[in-house]
């Protein structure tokens, strides 16, 4: 059977009612019992006091011990018993005596100083004291009086087995709310002594086994009390598990944000709590894992989750957390940057666009320009403000001083800005339009709220392009016919006339017509119908040596109908295409009027 002794020396409260008087010349006061006459003292202070128990009957045989706390130790030491005087040396150490058949001690011969007294006593818990021993009452060898009240102990012995196991070794029985504490040992035997008297809750315990208690008292000194016996049942509830855990990775000066997810076989996962540094302190707690956490500093951390189920079970888990460095605040840009670079102060971007797509990455709402000239078309980006005509190389503001920018027809345009957006400190130049019907517009705003803002900005626009040319009139209607052409003229012999009839008493006919270049020449008519004989048959037609007439030449055209009416003038009036305007086209010329008729063709010769 295993036995053990209590792990720290302790004093019962039982062992109140102890006192202490420091006699002052007044030996004869508050005696305990009646001083041990047969025994005679060395000079000194004298201490005397008897030992009683719980029922307030002497203490024979209880051993007590004196030791001087602050150096050398003078007096003599009196057996109780048999009044046997024995000088001590002055630094003789640790004075003892034993208490006699009524209980009574004394120490004689004492130095002034500071002392401990301890007593003991079989079956009973020990008690120790300081006293002080004045100079006064050393001088005059003066009597301190105390009386000592010891509490009986006994002792607890069980059994505490473990539910289907063979070996019972290792389970922790303790008295509860003290220190007396005892091991089984394989068969599950145990033993508490020292346990002061009264009536005492006894628990056994054993990992990965559920506790198991009984109770018993102490009645007297020396009492041995078999207790009934523990059983330890394997722990049947199955521990949470942690299936998921995560924490966000932020900059410095951002919350972490932290989740998880358990579960629990057997129950219901119902707390849980995070230490966010892994120290051994948990921070937070609540129904869920989702929680945020401030970190002070850019660094690497471990954060801890624990949770509990419903009959006590845990579940543990570590996540890493990385806090990176802060974020900036703005992305910088001037003339002599790098789009390449971050666009921090120290490497800027050169452009306009590019350090607005870096405050996109980036996540920032500032963009900071540096006086100079930029040629390009810039399209704002929501929530991102534009601040121009910083000194270059300080970052600082100029009163005054603008950044220019110029691009195309529209330099600057601003669609579906709905969240606070500042432009400030530019000069806006556009181009002049060159297209036809093109516009030159500083600044376009297209579907934004009054969340954007333009300050402290000049603009210009250049000169927009002539509109574009109307359509061409419709033709004029056919010109009428012209006229015949004049006779024709020719060089050639005209017709020669015949010769005359012949003689007879009725006149022949004419001679017909001579030829010419059409042909030759007539035949002559024939005689009249005369009384006399029949004339003779008329001359034969002339003839013509000269060639035929050329033909006549062509008739001059007629001259050209009228140009038609031009067509009507447009209003000044166009519509918004996209985020730009359109003017309108002008309308369609007029029909032409009908043109004359030509002249006629010449005729031949």
């Amino acid at each position: 059977m295993m036995k053990t002794t209590p792990t720290r020396f302790r004093t019962l409260a039982a062992l109140a009612a102890l006192l202490l008087v420091a006699a002052w010349g007044c030996t004869d006061q508050n005696t305990p019992t009646e001083p041990l006459a047969t025994i005679s003292l060395d000079d000194g202070a004298v201490l005397r006091g008897t030992v009683r128990g719980l029922d307030g009957l002497p203490a024979p045989d209880a051993v007590l011990a004196l030791e001087r706390m602050d150096g050398s130790l003078a007096g003599s030491v009196t057996r109780a018993l048999t009044g046997d005087h024995e000088p001590a040396a002055k630094a003789a150490g640790v004075r003892s005596t034993v208490s006699d058949g009524r209980g009574r001690f004394v120490f004689g011969g004492l130095d002034q100083g500071t002392y401990l007294l301890t007593s003991s006593l079989r079956d009973h818990a020990g008690d120790s004291r300081t006293l002080d021993i004045l100079p006064p009452a050393a001088a005059n060898a003066e009597t301190t009086l105390v009386d000592i009240q010891l509490t009986p102990t006994g002792t607890f012995l069980g059994n505490a087995t473990l539910e289907n196991a063979a070996d019972h070794t290792g389970s922790v029985v303790f008295v509860e709310g003290t220190s007396y504490v005892a091991v089984t040992d394989a068969a599950g035997d145990y033993s508490l002594t020292g346990v002061p008297y009264g009536n005492w809750p006894v628990r056994a315990m054993h990992p990965g086994y559920l506790d198991d208690a009984t109770s018993g008292v102490i009645a007297a000194a020396g009492d041995s009390v078999t207790l009934a016996d523990l059983f330890l049942r394997r722990e049947s509830n199955i521990p949470p598990t942690i299936d998921a855990i995560s924490a966000t990775t932020v900059s410095e000066g951002l919350a972490t944000g932290f989740s998880g997810a358990a579960s629990d076989a057997d129950g219901t996962v119902v707390l849980f709590e995070w230490d966010f540094e892994n120290d051994g302190v948990f921070d937070w707690s609540g129904a869920s894992a989702a929680t945020n956490f401030l970190y002070p500093a850019q660094g690497s951390y471990l954060a801890k989750l624990r949770v509990t189920d419903d009959q006590g079970a845990i579940g543990l888990a570590v996540v890493q957390v990385t806090v990176d460095p802060s974020l900036p605040t703005a992305v910088y840009v001037t003339p002599t940057g790098n789009d390449n670079d971050d666009g921090s102060q120290i490497s800027p971007v050169a452009t306009i666009g590019q350090g607005l797509a870096r405050a996109v990455q980036l996540g920032v709402s500032l963009v900071l320009v540096t006086e100079g000239t930029y040629n390009e078309d810039v399209i704002l980006q929501d929530g991102i403000s534009l601040t121009g005509g910083l000194a270059v190389g300080t970052w600082d503001a100029q009163p005054g001083t603008y950044s220019l920018l110029t691009g195309g027809t529209r330099p600057l345009r601003a669609t579906g800005i709905t969240t606070a957006t500042v432009v400030q400190g530019f000069e806006i130049v556009a181009a002049s339009a060159v297209l036809p019907g093109q516009s030159s517009v500083a600044v376009t705003v297209w579907n934004c709220t009054s969340a954007l803002a333009y300050t402290d900005c000049l603009l210009t626009a250049g000169n927009g392009a002539p509109g574009l040319a109307g359509a061409s009139g419709s033709p004029g209607a056919t010109g009428s016919v012209g006229g015949n052409g004049g006779q024709g003229a020719c060089s050639s012999t005209p017709f020669v006339p015949g010769g005359p009839g012949g003689n007879g008493f009725y006149l022949g006919g004419s001679g017909g017509s001579g030829g010419n270049s059409n042909g030759n020449g007539q035949n002559g008519g024939n005689g009249a119908f005369g009384q006399g004989p029949g004339g003779g048959p008329g001359g034969a037609g002339g003839t013509t040596s000269s060639s035929a007439g050329g033909d006549g030449q062509s008739g001059v055209p007629g001259s050209y109908g009228s140009p038609g009416s031009g067509g009507a003038t447009s209003p000044a009036s166009g519509s918004v295409s996209g985020d730009a305007w359109v003017a309108s086209f002008g309308g369609d010329g007029g029909n032409g009027t009908p043109g004359g008729g030509g002249g006629g063709g010449g005729g031949g010769g």
